[in-house]
């Protein structure tokens, strides 16, 4: 069954419209975001960094953000949260229920992106709505994917994996479904600036230290992570040219492989919750909740935005959230 809810919710600040496409801005937008994993954790925190801070907004803005998950109520969840932020700062009044929506527009997208079957039509409609020149409006300045979605997979020694049909499952989720993802977002792109539409796009994938040293049983999840880290990398060197290497900027397509760090997530709490986990780690997971030492999200997701706003990075460089503390 297609799971993508075609109905392309859409939330003005308070306002809420549905429509089979987008509505323009009256100011029309700079940037488009994608974010995958939105309906909670680190996806969450992502969205809400773009509108929590006057000086980020305004660095987007005019901003035009779809938000990707399964769950359609941790995504208006999402929505309601940035809702409440941005209205700190960007002028409403009771006569003008609209005004909002001259800097800012949100939908979500109910879509399962394990579902390999149904994911190229799925990414055909996000795709659309989040074009510029499908939707009538000038290029947009920067396209922004965040690739966050995935899971833990098998947890346990990997010699103890007893079904290849899960194994399949979270393979194909954490990795075929996100490199693809990827592609699909950077073709459409492509083809944009190839029909002079000159849109600066970025992709994140979200990483993990798991990508680069191997953790004693976390063994799928940290092939998930190394297998994505390396095709963000390939896409990196095959997107700059050796002009853009030399002069190090002005590339209009740039990859950011980004560790959050240890998160306070329910994922955390899964791993706490895990009684077949490598003994250390599960130490490391119990004394980070216990010590509140364990990084929060949205600090995680502040400090990316920071990267993304000040944009010198390397592309396709592993970067993690204790290089740049």
């Amino acid at each position: 069954t297609k799971e993508f809810d075609n109905t392309h919710t859409r939330s003005f600040f308070l306002s809420s419209r549905g429509g089979g496409g987008p509505t323009k801005l009256r100011k029309m937008p700079r940037t488009v975001v994608i974010v995958t994993g939105a309906s909670r954790g680190l996806g969450r925190a992502i969205a809400l960094s773009f509108v929590k801070e006057e000086k980020t907004f305004q660095k987007f803005s005019p901003l035009r953000i779809l938000l990707l998950a399964r769950s359609e109520e941790g995504l208006v969840g999402t929505k309601s949260l940035m809702q409440q932020e941005a209205d700190k700062f960007l002028d409403t009044t009771a006569n003008d229920n609209d005004a909002t929506s001259d800097y800012l527009d949100m939908t979500h997208h109910v879509i399962d992106l394990s579902d390999l079957d149904n994911l190229d039509d799925n990414l055909n409609d996000i795709l659309e709505f989040s074009s510029s020149s499908k939707n009538n409006l000038p290029p947009f300045e920067k396209a922004i994917l965040i690739n966050n979605a995935g899971s833990l997979g098998h947890l346990g020694p990997c010699m103890n994996m007893t079904s290849l049909k899960e194994l399949q499952t979270s393979l194909d989720f954490n990795i075929t479904s996100s490199l693809w993802v990827s592609t699909r977002f950077v073709r459409s792109f492509s083809q944009q600036q190839q029909q002079q539409q000159q849109t600066k796009t970025v992709v994140v994938n979200i990483s993990s230290l798991c990508a680069i040293e191997p953790f004693k049983t976390m063994g799928v999840y940290c092939t998930g992570k190394a297998a994505r880290d390396m095709f963000h990398t390939v896409l990196a060197k095959e997107t700059t040219t050796e002009e853009e290497e030399e002069e190090e900027e002005g590339n209009n397509i740039k990859v950011l492989n980004y560790a959050p760090g240890a998160l306070e997530t329910d994922m955390a709490e899964e791993l706490i919750n895990c009684n077949v986990l490598d003994k250390d780690l599960h130490n490391f997971y119990v004394t980070s909740k216990r010590d509140k030492t364990a990084i929060m999200p949205q600090d995680s997701a502040d400090l990316l935005l920071t990267v993304l706003m000040n944009d010198d990075f390397e592309s396709g460089k592993h970067i993690d959230y204790w290089d740049l503390k």
